[in-house]
């Protein structure tokens, strides 16, 4: 093998009085591990340092039989033409040259030897050489030494890695060693955090392009179970703490951090199982190693030479152990950052290091708006069928919020069809109620990284009322209570409104008897939309009613007809209008089988249609029986059709096929004008004298006080969201 050294002495020029050479104890391996590492906080070496009673150690050259196998091939360093120094039987030192030598530790970080205390004492400290770990090789019962210009090296080369390394300057470049194949040099990494990587791992050798294994293997090898003997060095910032909140870094890095647990986790695509796998530190001002605001620390970790995968991952808690075995608080943020370890040279990590914050949970927030109450842990009420957004933040275990590139991605879904949930960015999200559901639906967040959440939602109906005197139509929310959304409120467009009807898209559709037109409207404004007005055909329309399809129907008292229409256009879909048996219709309403059922004034009745495609009368199906001047209709869940009788200040119900009255309720009723059926199954009921719209809970005849709503003047029709 072939190296290229150089060196220079601090004393240029001046020829060194003697030679140095170390020795130290092989380590329980067999290597032995004498050196200064260019990045440790260590203050001396193994070697190097003072005995307990404060004479600096000695140095011989004496070896163990153990330790003197001859070279092979392999382990014998060839200098390179460029070094100018050859050798010659005139180098050769007798041992009584080198048996005494002494070493001081002057300074932090640098070692200084002498052959003699005279010498120690002479220099003042100072050694004839600094910057070379002078080092004896012996082959057999050769001694060889190495000559460099006017200052004098020599190595002892070993195959059980004896060596002894000089300390490195500020910069490792700057000085220079021999070494054994088998031994590890320091190297230095450096991660920005949470800055995007720059490259920073440099060797502590003298630039060269050799890889150096860890400690027990070959040259050009590395083992996952071996013991990682470089050093790599992570620097992270913590961000200030504040109350406000920021837009985070790329890389995700809590303002809770406490602590960082650095793994190295594979070697050359071999898990590390050797030792100093696992290194944790506290991020907090009490570590030497971090400093300054907003918080900065240099961990150092060890590293292999090789592909090196290592796992960084930051917690809310302070660690007890530099290497835990459970580590305390959750986990903030993790990531892993893979880099080629070569030793002597700068490393680029292959792949930019991302903290990706870990989601312990996420914070839900709906706008400020008169159809959305409640929060998240007791659960969100929305009123109506409008889509609202709403947006969705990722929060690591202390509560802080994930944002960039580092928080996790996830999916929001509803767990039934009643609430549909679409996405319009990253953390923005749409939730629109198709259809009352009695119990509270699960949205569900599921993260990339962390935990499920899942957040209720409760659907409340909204409930609809136009009162033709006053030409407005109001909305109520259906809670406990109803109560009045001034918001929903419609002026606009409105002449004489009597009947409405809700479609599957949320909007509502007025009957504008002196208006001769239908209009629709989206909720919280109070403007038709554009497109949607039907006109043409009609002349006094009232009842208003949607089959299956999403056509819209029309009871037209002015032309005695029943007609229908595909919104979005002001053309009768032929074939469809219903003109025979039909006298005044003022209301209509589908059942279940898709049967039309039409309230006929001027007639006194209700008759019945088949469904599509020939809407023949059914004639079986026509009712009489009590009735007077028939205005509202509507079918609840059972069945039943319930008929408002205005003349005779009733609602009846009869079983479809029967002209048989069922039920008559009085009670509460005042010329009613409509009535319908919530989806929990109360009836409510539009009363044009007394101003108010009652409620009746399924099965009775008495009006629910709590649900009486007042302050019409000529409560007209009724509706509700689905």
């Amino acid at each position: 093998m072939r190296r290229q050294f150089e060196g220079r002495s601090d004393d240029a020029g001046r020829e060194p009085d003697a030679e140095h050479e170390t020795d130290s104890e092989p380590e329980p391996d067999g290597n032995s591990d004498a050196e200064l590492d260019c990045n440790s906080d260590r203050k001396s070496d193994a070697g190097c340092e003072p005995e307990s009673d404060g004479k600096p150690d000695a140095y011989t050259d004496a070896l163990s039989d153990s330790t003197s196998d001859t070279l092979s091939d392999s382990d014998t360093d060839t200098l390179s033409d460029s070094d100018t120094d050859t050798l010659s039987d005139s180098d050769t030192l007798s041992d009584s040259d080198t048996d005494s030598a002494l070493c001081h530790a002057d300074e932090p970080g640098v070692r200084r030897c002498f052959e003699s205390e005279s010498e120690h004492r002479n220099r003042g400290g100072h050694p004839p050489l600094r910057g070379f770990g002078l080092q004896r090789r012996r082959n057999g019962d050769r001694e060889r030494n190495i000559g460099h210009g006017d200052v004098r090296r020599r190595r002892i080369v070993h195959p059980d890695n004896f060596r002894c390394r000089r300390a490195c300057r500020s910069r490792c470049g700057n000085r220079h060693h021999r070494e054994h194949p088998d031994s590890m040099r320091n190297a230095t990494m450096r991660f920005a955090l949470p800055l995007m990587l720059a490259a920073a791992l440099a060797g502590c050798g003298a630039g060269g392009s050799n890889s150096v294994p860890p400690l027990g293997t070959k040259p050009g090898t590395s083992s996952p179970n071996g013991t990682a003997s470089s050093m790599a060095s992570f620097t992270i910032t913590v961000p200030a703490k504040s109350a406000q909140a920021h837009v985070r870094k790329p890389q995700y890095i809590s303002a809770n951090t406490e602590s960082v647990i650095i793994t190295l986790a594979t070697v050359n695509g071999v898990a590390f199982t050797g030792a100093q796998a696992e290194t944790a530190a506290n991020l907090t001002t009490s570590n030497p190693a971090c400093s300054g605001s907003p918080l900065t620390c240099s961990i150092t970790v060890p590293a292999a030479v090789g592909t090196d995968v290592f796992n960084v991952a930051t917690y809310s808690a302070q660690q007890t152990s530099s290497a835990p075995a459970t580590p305390a608080g959750s986990v903030l943020s993790e990531g892993t950052v893979s880099v080629n370890v070569v030793s002597g040279q700068a490393n680029t990590p292959s792949t930019a290091l991302v903290l990706n914050g870990v989601a312990a949970s996420f914070a839900v927030t709906f706008p400020t708006d008169p159809h959305i109450s409640g929060t998240q842990s007791a659960g969100y009420s929305i009123v109506g069928s409008q889509p609202y957004t709403f947006t969705v933040s990722p929060l690591d275990a202390s509560g802080a919020t994930i944002i960039g590139p580092g928080a996790p991605t996830f999916t929001v879904t509803s767990g039934t069809n009643a609430v549909t949930v679409s996405s319009s960015g990253p953390t923005t999200f749409a939730a629109q109620v198709k259809r009352y559901s009695a119990s509270p639906v699960n949205l569900t967040i599921t993260p990339s990284t962390g935990n499920v959440t899942n957040v209720a939602l409760t659907t409340i109906q909204e409930l609809w009322v136009s009162d033709y005197n006053a030409n407005t139509v109001t909305a109520y929310a259906l809670s406990a209570t109803p109560i009045q959304i001034t918001s929903d409120e419609i002026t606009a467009g409105i002449s004489f409104p009597i009947g409405l009807a809700m479609d599957a898209n949320g909007h509502l559709w007025v009957a504008n008897v002196n208006g001769g037109n239908v209009t629709s409207y989206a909720p919280g404004t109070n403007a038709p939309i554009g497109g949607d007005t039907i006109s043409a055909g009609l002349s006094a329309p009232q009842g208003l009613a949607f089959d299956s399809t999403g056509n819209l129907w029309v009871a037209d008292g002015g032309n005695n007809t029943i007609a229908a229409y595909v919104p979005g256009t002001n053309t009768q879909i032929s074939g469809d209008t219903i003109s025979a048996g039909v006298a005044g219709p003022q209301d209509i309403a589908f059942d279940a089988a898709g049967n039309l059922w039409v309230a006929n004034t001027a007639d006194a009745n209700v008759i019945a249609y088949s469904s599509s495609p020939t809407r023949a009368q059914i004639t079986a199906d026509t009712i009489t029986a009590g009735l007077a001047s028939p205005d509202g209709i509507a079918i609840n869940a059972g069945g039943l059709v319930w008929v408002a009788d205005q003349n005779n200040s009733t609602v009846t119900s009869y079983t479809p096929g029967s002209n048989s009255v069922v039920t008559t309720i009085a009670t509460g009723v005042s010329v009613p004008q409509d009535v319908r059926f919530d989806a929990t199954g109360r009836m409510w009921v539009a009363n044009q004298l007394g101003g108010t719209v009652t409620a009746y809970a399924p099965g009775t005849t008495t009006p629910i006080s709590s649900d009486t709503i007042t302050g019409f003047n000529a409560a007209g029709g009724l509706a509700f969201s689905p």
